[in-house]
């Protein structure tokens, strides 16, 4: 490090050792790479040479005492806690948490001995507004004025990041180790002061800014060990009516396991379980809940060994564990999950649309799912929902003939499907108002979709159509005649207006079946030397060190 500094030529030392064109200071590199003693003799050459913190001050920062601090002390802190001037996806990081998601213990625990684990208090904040204390007291709302405005969902909270970077060694250290580190170091630094409460980035219970995860949480999504820019972006939403749609790949990536068992290990020594079943503050999302949505069936496994309460239900949709495997298409979690279930937490309907776990399969085309749910017996296929459909209506309507044909043959020998749903219509009236409507939309018989329909139809008819209950047989009739009327009326229309176009674009408006859970964004952690440019020392020039300020 001395060596290093003899280097430096016309900027500053303070400006040498914490900035480079990467974004990282000498710290950062330090920690990334473990190396505790390059930076102890980079600490000892600065305070023996009493090196002051030179920097250029924005005109907005807020001044406390006049001139800002310059000396050797402010120049340590401001290396130790230094947050990376490079950001990625608004977040940056400060040496002691790129220690923190490299696992690097030794360094780490350097960091907390020695103040690279930095606490604001009231003390330290600048006076605001002088003026404004009114009865002593100060005013909220010019304290609230100059308050970050910083979003980053894991800023200064090293126990997720740890859980982020699946780094289990290291969050057993930040949750049991390094509380009494870091008040050891506070006292000593600042005797005339009261011990303030552990930072939250120690506390196990601590969660992400706007999604609310816990650390559970985030060991609950994917993790790709291979990418050092991993995002974990892909929000797992998929498409209302969508066959076509892919299931998310998670090639390449492996589960949190060991970290999340280290947090329940933790939690259960230190808290009393109190994390498993934690729901996030604004959708009521638990740990098995995001499992079952990302198909992360080791986690599943996990929670559902350590007594994970499966009935639980969101707050934005009121969906169960279940629905969310349903609606992913989550076949091994569904396995894992149903024995779990008594036959009425299997019933368990949405608070939007009052649909069980059954019913989300079938709108989202998962037949092997279906089968499982009918073959369980736990379930009621002729639960109705909001509209009073059965999970029959929703299949005939999307023209997906597999479920069709796996919900007729569950019950061949019922009438049920011989009644009405909320408009008055049996599931054959649906099939065949469903392809008049494909009829009179594409203009054409022979469509796609129309052929679709038809054999739907021809499924429905061939079980239920001797049977059919007649008591509203007249309203049915009505809508039929109307419909081919206005089938017969448009399609001339069209021909007229549009004679080169069989395609009639109609924009519909339908209720949204679709969810998404929000992703958890890791910061950006590249290797700081991986694109520096070195110089050969025959080729350095040095100068005396110019004082611009």
């Amino acid at each position: 490090a001395k060596s290093v500094m003899q280097l430096n030529c016309t900027t500053s030392p303070s400006t040498f050792v914490l900035y480079s064109s990467l974004g990282f200071s000498v710290a950062h590199i330090a920690a990334y790479y473990d190396c505790v003693t390059a930076l102890e003799a980079l600490l000892e050459f600065i305070n023996e040479k009493k090196l002051d913190y030179y920097r250029v001050i924005d005109e907005d920062e807020p001044k406390k005492g006049g001139a800002p601090d310059t000396s050797t002390k402010a120049l340590v802190e401001e290396l130790l806690c230094h947050h990376s001037t490079q950001h990625y996806q608004g977040t940056s990081l400060t040496p002691f948490h790129v220690a923190v998601a490299r696992g690097n213990l030794d360094i780490a625990k350097f960091f907390v001995e020695n103040g690279g684990l930095k606490v604001v208090t009231e003390e330290d904040l600048p006076e605001i507004y002088a003026g404004l204390d009114v009865g002593g007291q100060k005013m909220d709302w010019a304290l609230d004025h100059h308050a970050s405005n910083d979003e980053n969902e894991i800023k200064d909270k090293a126990v997720l990041i740890a859980a982020l970077y699946n780094q289990p060694s290291v969050l057993e250290f930040l949750v049991k180790d390094a509380p009494e580190l870091w008040r050891a170091y506070y006292k000593d630094s600042y005797p005339d002061r009261d011990l303030p409460e552990l930072p939250d980035e120690l506390k196990l219970s601590c969660t992400t800014a706007k999604t609310f995860y816990s650390p559970l949480h985030i060991c609950c999504f994917w993790y790709d060990p291979h990418n050092s820019q991993n995002t974990n972006s892909h929000y797992g939403h998929f498409g209302y009516n969508n066959r076509n749609q892919e299931k998310e790949s998670h090639e390449g990536m492996i589960p949190r396991l060991e970290t999340a068992k280290k947090i329940l290990e933790l939690d259960s020594a230190l808290h009393g379980n109190t994390l498993i079943n934690a729901a996030t503050k604004k959708q009521g999302l638990t740990p098995l809940m995001i499992a079952a949505f990302k198909d992360n069936v080791e986690l599943v496994r996990l929670l559902l060994s350590h007594k994970a309460i499966v009935d639980c239900q969101c707050h934005v949709r009121g969906w169960t564990a279940l629905h969310f495997a349903a609606y992913s298409g989550s076949v091994d979690c569904v396995k894992e999950l149903l024995p779990h279930f008594t036959n009425a937490q299997a019933g368990i309907k949405s608070k939007d649309f009052d649909q069980t776990a059954l019913t989300v399969a079938t709108l989202q085309h998962h037949h092997e799912i279906l089968k499982i749910f009918i073959e369980s017996k736990k379930f009621n296929i002729f639960a109705r929902d909001v509209g009073g459909d059965f999970a029959l209506h929703h299949a005939i309507r999307t023209c997906d003939s597999q479920s069709v044909k796996l919900l007729l043959e569950s019950a061949p020998e019922s009438d049920e499907y011989l009644q009405e749903n909320g408009v008055n219509q049996t599931v054959l009236d649906t099939a065949i108002l469903r392809l008049l409507e494909f009829i009179r939309d594409n203009n054409n018989a022979r469509s796609g979709k129309a052929q679709r329909a038809a054999a739907v139809l021809q499924l429905v008819y061939d079980q239920l159509g001797y049977e059919r209950c007649l008591s509203q047989y007249k309203y049915i009739r009505s809508i039929t005649d109307i419909m081919i009327q206005q089938t017969i009326a448009q399609c001339e229309k069209d021909l007229k207006s549009k004679p080169n176009r069989w395609q009639r674009n109609q924009p519909k408006g339908k209720w949204s079946h679709s969810f998404q859970i929000a992703p958890v964004n890791m910061p950006r952690l590249p290797a700081p030397f991986q694109e520096a440019k070195f110089v050969a020392l025959r080729d350095v020039t040095t100068k005396p060190y110019i004082n611009f300020y």
